[in-house]
């Protein structure tokens, strides 16, 4: 009885402790969303569809690449990955705005329909920061070979060819010679003739509008997986408060890579319908047909808070044409057997480090991919080897950059089993090239090494690598252990051990939450909140998390401005806070915080490339010190004009 009674108190212990403790470490993890989304919801056998992971938190997480979700009925064809970041200003626990991401990492699989069916995509295991979570379940169905499929619902069509729905029929996509003879003088028209490839999509708008969205592409007619680059325009003769992105384009249909989405804008002159604007980038991307048809390019969707004349501020929500888009099939003749995958305009390299290698022991194989185009969608065949050479391991790293060139990588790792010359063979794969319609081979060159005796023990085994610190007795026979004397244990329960557990436990609870929540410490002032604040950034700076460095900075920055402005926290708007600060501020200080804030809010929530550019640690030093004198400048001119 006295046994059951001891555990009965030290599982309550454990209760106790997980009870108290479970909320600070919920608390700690960071917020992670997981989506199974499948593109389109239903095809015919022989069609392509896609899968995509969708890993959303409000940082960036260690995702490992998932496995493909394996299901009957399908047949797996490659795989991508992106990733998009979006920054806004949420309210925090204090009642303050401040500035915060959402980092989303995209999986992407492409599959081909085998047989007709409601095909269930199962759950998949995705380790995300070390822990394994899983995704959800999702369905599409799949018709036999020819069937029609239900047509989705179509929203009004756009019209921006200028011309009735008529003339083309109810299908945008009906009569496409006529369509492109339509674009061929809108052309001439907007973009001066001359041939230049593109079309630019202007709504129908009254010039006393405040602002209009435009799109543009580089091209409406491409073939599958043929680059075409769109971008969003935001054109206005007015000056720009505040921009919510309501909705940003689906792009269903195609593989998508992120070459630009605008964290502040940054006008330009420029003309539309012949009439003088200002207008700034929104957003850019590359985008690749993933099958051959009609696809879609949607709308993107903004509210807009202008300021016109006077002081007048106006408030819209607007959005962009949709522009419709042939995609062409690959040709089928002269299709070689070892086509990639890829289409654009690629090259290809391999290299092996040393002519010489040690049997036995593993050496690289680097083949490396680069073009313009999507490399991502390049895949190697596996060398043809002689038989005493193993491939040990292959492993695959690319990357899209947003001047539309790209690379994949393949490091083959290889081990030679005996002595001697080794010649590896030319390893050949094939691309579609989309400026001469043609089908190319890239091919490696051959090498010739030489195989030197090893010391004697094998570096890696066949199967898996060598235990390291074997132990030299392995061979003894196993001694079988015939005698055991458990320790004594006394079943008695300690009351009083337990008893001063749960007090100590409950006063280091009660002086932590006393510590965290400060019930016996003097409120701090804005002045000494600055400076605990300030001595963080450097330890940031020091440490060079440039990421963390731009939003702390940033956060820093706002909540002075907001004291100092009587707003009490954060804003998304600098200038709004700039304008109700004292005269002495906005006058003085106003300009110099302004720039200084820009360069930092890029650092912290604009894109890779960008972010990149800024970060300079002797740089980025100065400017901290420079901030620094400007904010404790502006509490001095705020504290000043209060007693004045």
């Amino acid at each position: 009885m006295s046994q059951k009674k001891n555990n009965g108190s030290y599982f309550r212990f454990h209760i106790f402790l997980f009870l108290f403790l479970i909320p600070l470490i919920c608390f700690a993890q960071a917020k992670v969303n997981i989506q199974t989304m499948v593109q389109p919801g239903e095809v015919a056998v022989g069609d392509i569809f896609v899968v995509n992971l969708e890993i959303s938190s409000n940082d960036m997480v260690n995702v490992e690449t998932p496995e493909p979700p394996a299901f009957q009925g399908a047949r797996f064809r490659g795989q991508g990955q992106s990733q998009r970041t979006n920054a806004g200003a949420v309210m925090n626990a204090q009642g303050e705005l401040e500035f915060r991401r959402t980092v989303t990492q995209i999986f992407t699989y492409q599959y081909e329909a085998v047989s007709p069916g409601n095909l269930v995509i199962p759950a998949v295991n995705i380790n995300v920061g070390g822990e394994v979570k899983k995704s959800s379940v999702a369905q599409i169905r799949v018709l036999p070979s020819g069937a029609a499929r239900k047509k989705p619902q179509k929203s009004a069509r756009p019209d921006f060819f200028g011309e009735d729905e008529d003339v083309f029929g109810a299908d945008p996509f009906e009569n496409m010679q006529k369509m492109e003879d339509r674009f061929n003088q809108l052309l001439q028209r907007r973009f001066g003739g001359g041939g230049i490839q593109g079309f630019q999509a202007v709504p129908n708008f009254d010039e006393k509008d405040a602002f209009v969205i435009v799109a543009e592409v580089d091209k409406t007619e491409a073939f599958e997986g043929e680059q075409i680059t769109a971008s969003w325009y935001l054109y206005t003769k007015a000056g720009v408060r505040e921009i919510d992105t309501l909705k940003y384009p689906d792009l269903k249909g195609f593989w998508k890579e992120d070459i630009e989405l605008a964290t502040l804008l940054n006008f330009q002159p420029a003309e539309l319908n012949g009439k003088p604007y200002n207008k700034a980038l929104l957003a850019s991307y590359a985008l690749f047909p993933i099958e051959d048809g009609k696809a879609t390019i949607d709308a993107y969707k903004a509210k807009v808070s202008v300021v016109s004349g006077f002081g007048k501020g106006v408030t819209s929500t607007k959005m962009s044409q949709t522009i419709p888009v042939l995609v062409k099939p690959l040709p089928e003749t002269g299709k070689p057997a070892n086509f990639s995958g890829a289409v654009g305009e690629f090259q290809i390299k391999a290299q092996i480090e040393s002519n010489s290698v040690v049997a036995h022991q593993p050496f690289t194989l680097r083949v490396h991919v680069e073009g313009r185009g999507n490399a991502k969608q390049f895949e190697l065949p596996n060398p043809t080897l002689p038989s005493h050479v193993e491939i040990y391991d292959i492993k695959k790293d690319s990357k899209f950059f947003k001047n539309g060139m790209s690379y994949k990588t393949f490091e083959i790792l290889l081990i030679p089993r005996q002595e001697g010359e080794l010649v590896i063979p030319p390893i050949a794969s094939s691309v579609f090239n989309p400026r001469t319609q043609k089908y190319e081979e890239l091919t490696t060159q051959e090498f010739k090494l030489n195989v030197l005796p090893g010391s004697g023990q094998q570096g890696l085994q066949s199967s898996r690598l060598q235990n390291e610190g074997q132990d030299s007795k392995a061979d003894e026979p196993l001694q079988m252990l015939t005698e055991w004397s458990p320790a004594s244990y006394s079943g008695v329960p300690r009351w009083g051990l337990w008893l001063a557990l749960y007090v100590l436990t409950f006063l280091g609870l009660f002086a932590y939450a006393a510590y965290a929540l400060r019930w016996f410490q003097k409120p701090m002032g804005s002045r000494e909140f600055y400076q605990i604040r300030v001595k963080k950034i450097r330890k940031i700076l020091a440490q060079k998390k440039w990421r963390e460095l731009g939003v702390e900075t940033t956060n820093v920055a706002a909540f002075v401005l907001g004291q100092v402005s009587g707003a009490g926290g954060a804003h998304l708007q600098t200038e709004k806070l700039l304008e109700k600060a004292s005269p002495s501020v906005r006058r003085h200080l106003g300009a110099e915080l302004q720039k200084m804030l820009e360069k930092f809010y890029l650092l912290g929530f604009g894109p890779e490339e960008l972010a990149q550019s800024v970060i300079d640690e002797k740089r980025l030093s100065d400017d901290i010190k420079k901030l620094d004198q400007l904010l404790i400048k502006a509490i001095e001119l705020s504290e000043t004009d209060m007693k004045v």
